[in-house]
């Protein structure tokens, strides 16, 4: 890292800012790619789980939602009582 000193020897702070601003910039865009890559890893997580909370006609209606329209446990009774899922 480049330092600019001044006629008494001290260092100059207007050099260190390009070095922050880049570092600030690069984590930035770090955390951003992080951010996708959960959101691309995370997404199918999340509508599975929100899958069992839907009708078997929801599930695989066009378009995909992630929300159910009319939430119901119905699954999850049948999947305790031992009926065929």
């Amino acid at each position: 890292m480049a330092t600019a000193t001044t006629t008494t020897g001290q260092t100059s702070s207007i050099a260190k800012r390009p070095a922050i601003w880049s570092k600030v910039l690069e984590r930035t865009l770090l955390y951003a790619a992080l951010l996708v890559c959960v959101l691309l890893i995370g997404a199918p997580f999340l509508y599975m789980i929100t899958g069992s909370f839907r009708y078997n006609a929801e599930i695989f209606s066009y378009p995909l939602t992630f929300i159910p329209r009319s939430p119901t446990l119905e699954n999850y009774v049948r999947l305790l009582n031992g009926s065929e899922i």
